[in-house]
């Protein structure tokens, strides 16, 4: 990813001087220049924060970022690449392009481990006090999603909160980012994972160069994407780097507690490109690598849609290094075995009605209530009880209401994703022919000021802000969001939505 130019090509005259140092940050691999999107937010997008994992590197963990040689200046003025999309069915209509909110806006590439930093222009008065960072993954089901998907631009988000830093990122999906193969070492699985570490890692080191605070992140993210916040929260108790974490829709149980040994995915896509070899698989995977990205993406499907979960495309696998099994997982919340950070987390009332079989009556109801309880409620409700047992604040929430600017069938509820756009303040009707309700903003502006304060202050901020209390399962103290479509939170009692559990 050659994005470098010349900083004499950068500034067009002496008069702009000024803005063009406002939009330069000195990194520890050299300088980038960002762009300003509107006259609160500055952006540096596509900003590598490891080797482009291509050739000898496909497959192997990320590797450490080099530094640029000479006076280059990076030009962040436009996202990275978008990491391989084997792309679900879920609303999409071919019909209608406006309904592929998760189609990749960017060209795919193998190069693809980038990163973005939203920063507010100005802030309110606080001296030269640091801003605390809110680092968020994209979810997908670990094989599709990109930080460049227009749903998932962060700059409302940061021009509402005026002092929180937001970073969004890009890893390693797919057959690409989970080969589970043991042609590999089970140190060597899970590179999807891998990424995420190693981008936090580059926060960590780089983030105080924008205006953030590296000893107040927060790490977030939504389905897949919380499902890797909440692997390294156990993966690196004693080092987690994050001060806290926001789960919407998953937890660890998302992650496929299948051994990296299983690895029929693989197998099959070896053998669509005429590299199977049962006898050596470490040959195998060596004539893998060979293989060029277009003819290896087209082996793991040739469909632009795919049906869900048919073929899986690659997921997570136990190797006991970043996943451990479902037994283990118990018994390390039990002995308090993971980063004992504050912890912001809930759930859709309706996940089930995104990944469920729709019919004329719309989505299998019985499918969908045990996708919702058993998948993403039950669970949430065991990550909630298991970290509150350890002195943990912890904060549960239901997100209740169904909102027409996100729900193109009127059979669905408040399904799973339809929150995010409420999150980053990016909703977009999609009926063309209407326009984003004044309660629709309204609960958006709620949403990302709910989330803010738990960003500012992890400890306290939304007791303090919102009088929302931690969790205890006991009491009214699970946090119903935006019931009958108001922006507006009530506390009810958890027990009923987790007597199946």
């Amino acid at each position: 990813m050659d994005r470098s130019v010349f900083v004499l090509g950068l500034v067009p005259s002496v008069s702009s001087y000024s803005e063009f140092r406002n939009l330069l940050v000195n990194t520890s691999q050299g300088l980038v220049h960002g762009i300003q999107v509107n006259d609160n937010v500055n952006a540096f997008l596509g900003l590598p924060y490891a080797e482009p994992p291509v050739g000898e590197l496909r497959w192997k963990p990320p590797q450490p970022l080099r530094a640029s040689k000479g006076h280059d200046i990076f030009d962040a003025s436009h996202f990275g690449n978008s990491c391989y999309q084997f792309q679900y069915a879920l609303f999409y209509d071919p019909s209608r392009p406006d309904t592929d909110l998760y189609g990749s806006p960017t060209p795919q590439s193998e190069d693809c481990l980038t990163l973005n930093v939203f920063v507010p222009r100005s802030t309110p008065s606080q001296g030269n006090k640091s801003m605390p960072v809110f680092v968020w993954q994209h979810g997908g089901g670990f094989v599709e999603g990109s930080s460049s998907l227009p749903i998932y631009n962060a700059s409302k988000f940061v021009e509402e909160a005026r002092d929180i830093i937001v970073v969004t990122t890009n890893y390693r999906m797919s057959l690409f980012g989970f080969p589970n193969t043991p042609g590999l070492p089970p140190d060597g699985q899970n590179l999807g994972i891998r990424d995420q570490r190693a981008a936090l890692e580059w926060v960590r080191d780089n983030i105080a160069a924008f205006g953030g605070d590296p000893d107040r992140i927060v790490h977030g993210g939504q389905s897949a994407g919380a499902g890797i916040t909440d692997v390294l929260a156990y993966q690196y108790p004693e080092d987690p780097i994050f001060k806290g974490i926001v789960l919407q829709s998953g937890t660890v149980q998302l992650v496929n507690f299948q051994q990296y040994t299983t690895d029929s995915e693989f197998i099959r896509v070896a053998k669509n490109v005429g590299c199977t070899n049962n006898s050596n698989r470490k040959q195998e995977l060596e004539c893998m690598k060979t293989i060029r990205f277009h003819r290896l993406s087209t082996a793991i499907s040739n469909k632009s849609i795919n049906a869900y979960g048919d073929p899986n495309g690659g997921s997570p696998c136990v190797d006991n290094v970043t996943v451990f099994s479902r037994e283990e997982y118990i018994n390390r919340t039990l002995n308090g075995r993971f980063a004992r950070v504050p912890t912001l987390l809930g759930v859709m009332d309706r996940e089930g009605d995104a990944v469920t079989d729709i019919g004329p009556n719309g989505p299998d109801r019985t499918q969908s209530d045990r996708i919702t309880n058993f998948t993403f409620n039950c669970p949430a409700a065991l990550s909630a009880t298991g970290r509150a047992a350890h002195g943990v604040p912890v904060w549960r929430y239901r997100f209740m209401g169904v909102f027409p600017s996100v729900t193109p069938l009127q059979t669905l509820g408040a399904y799973h994703g339809a929150d995010v756009p409420f999150l980053w303040g990016t909703l977009k009707p999609i009926d063309p022919n209407t326009h984003v309700q004044p309660n629709e903003i309204a609960a958006s502006k709620y949403l990302m000021a709910a989330f803010a304060a738990f960003v500012r202050d992890p400890e306290a901020g939304l007791i303090r802000h919102f009088q929302w209390p931690t969790y205890d399962e006991d009491k009214r103290t699970l946090i119903e969001l935006f019931r009958n479509e108001t922006p507006a939170a009530a506390l009810v009692d958890p027990k009923p939505y987790d007597v199946t559990c």
